[in-house]
């Protein structure tokens, strides 16, 4: 039974039966009614059973090297099939024609499969580098693919993501309404979308990868959020400005109307106005210098005089320039000494503009008796420089909107400040490859720094 599993001794009888067919025929015909020829008959068996010998091992033996010939090729398709897409058959015993075949299919299939995989490459490194959110949902509504803008629109792991159904990984109800949308009436949908969480304005596009009934949906994200924060920005820019200058020009108004009207004889009145007039006069032009100059600073516009600043003595020399307000409030100002002698690239004008800046606003949120320190020190490669003072403080809601235009952490004391002070210094020190930040509690003081590159 073994033999007869054997793919060789199988194809031997295949053709070994055909000649049992005959000789027992041959049997029949000169059987023993046969008496002319029935002395012929045992020579014809062992005739025909010597044939059928002969034709089992004859038919074995080509079967055996039909079989050993194709050995090679099987092992070569096995080979192929785990993904060796270099193997190549030699010339053997194995037909030349069978062998060429074989070569050329292999060559064939690398050739699609490498160009199959350039093109996903290709296809992923577009994915990867687009600014909109790509996210393909199966009809299943389970995630197939996201790229990295989609990751980072909504706060999800591409890892954990794929697979897992879009509702576990995305809860907005929004998006799923899109998504269920176009998966129902198999056109695209479009919706306009808030992450509250997130603060993020997105318009959602869902459209069907077929009109076949389980059909997958591609769902596109583009993130409006930067466009509406410059709308946002504009408009409040336009209302602070207008907000700024309506105050002085109202109160400059009033004033000339009443001294039209007779005040103007009254000497102290007239005098007492006109001091007002000026300073609202005043207030109005720093708000426009303050404006332009910001805007030379976010155009690129405004040049930089960059040279090597020894910090220390330059800290000391503002110091000198503000020794008299602070003594006039019973502050105490100082210069803290650093062993490192820290130097930094910057330009002084500029430098000593922003130090300005922040020295004015520490001496009127500091009470009398209190103090600020001015100092420098290495921070990662960059000189950090610090203002610390032990005044009001800022409250922490106050703190990421402190550099922005014209915002004023307490709106009902006027200051004669302008509320473009902090937004130039950050304009300042970012157009000199810096930084700005500042860390403050309520009631204990606050710390302005600023960085500029370190020189060596």
């Amino acid at each position: 039974m073994r033999l007869l599993n054997l793919r060789h001794w199988r194809l031997a009888f295949l053709f070994a039966v055909p000649i049992a067919v005959s000789t027992g025929a041959a049997f029949y015909v000169f059987g023993p009614e046969q008496t002319p020829l029935n002395r012929l008959a045992p020579a014809a068996g062992l005739v025909g059973v010597a044939a059928f010998v002969l034709s089992l091992w004859l038919a074995n033996a080509v079967s055996r090297r039909a079989f050993a010939s194709l050995h090679p090729l099987t092992q070569a398709m096995l080979r192929l099939a785990q993904g060796n897409l270099d193997y190549r058959l030699q010339t053997g015993s194995e037909p030349k024609e069978l062998i060429d075949a074989f070569n050329r299919t292999a060559a064939t299939l690398r050739n699609i499969i490498e160009e199959l995989s350039e093109e996903r490459n290709k296809l992923s490194a577009i994915l990867d580098t687009m600014a909109d959110g790509v996210v393909v949902i199966e009809a299943d509504g389970s995630i197939e693919l996201m790229n990295r803008a989609g990751e980072e629109i909504l706060n999800a792991n591409a890892k954990t993501a794929v697979g897992a159904r879009f509702m576990e990984a995305v809860r907005d109800h929004e998006i799923r309404d899109v998504i269920s949308k176009a998966l129902q009436t198999k056109q695209p949908q479009r919706g306009d979308i808030e992450l509250l969480h997130r603060r993020r304005y997105l318009v959602a596009i869902a459209a069907p990868l077929t009109q076949e009934e389980a059909s997958g949906v591609l769902l596109t994200l583009h993130d409006l959020t930067p466009i509406r924060q410059v709308e946002t920005t504009r408009r409040e820019f336009v209302s602070n400005v207008s907000h700024e200058l309506r105050t002085p020009i109202a109160s400059i108004r009033a004033m000339v109307e009443t001294l039209q009207r007779g005040a103007m004889d009254d000497r102290q009145v007239a005098s007492d106005f006109m001091e007002r007039i000026n300073r609202d006069i005043v207030r109005m032009n720093d708000i426009v210098s303050e404006l332009l100059e910001l805007s030379l600073l976010e155009s690129g516009q405004m040049k930089m005089d960059v040279s090597v600043i020894d910090l220390i003595p330059f800290l000391e020399e503002i110091k000198q320039e503000y020794q008299a307000k602070a003594e006039a409030k019973k502050i105490r100002l100082s210069v803290e000494e650093d062993i490192h002698r820290p130097r930094a690239l910057g330009d002084r004008g500029k430098v000593r503009q922003i130090l300005t800046n922040l020295l004015d606003n520490a001496l009127k949120a500091t009470a009398e008796s209190g103090e600020i320190a001015l100092s420098a020190l290495p921070r990662n490669g960059s000189t950090a420089i610090n203002v610390r003072d032990t005044g009001d403080g800022i409250a922490q809601e106050h703190l990421p909107h402190i550099f922005e235009r014209f915002y004023k952490a307490d709106r009902s004391r006027r200051d004669g400040g302008t509320g473009l002070g902090l937004s130039i210094v950050k304009h300042l020190v970012q157009a000199q490859d810096g930084e700005v930040w500042v860390e403050s509690r309520e009631g204990e003081g606050s710390t302005f720094s600023f960085t500029l590159p370190a020189a060596r």
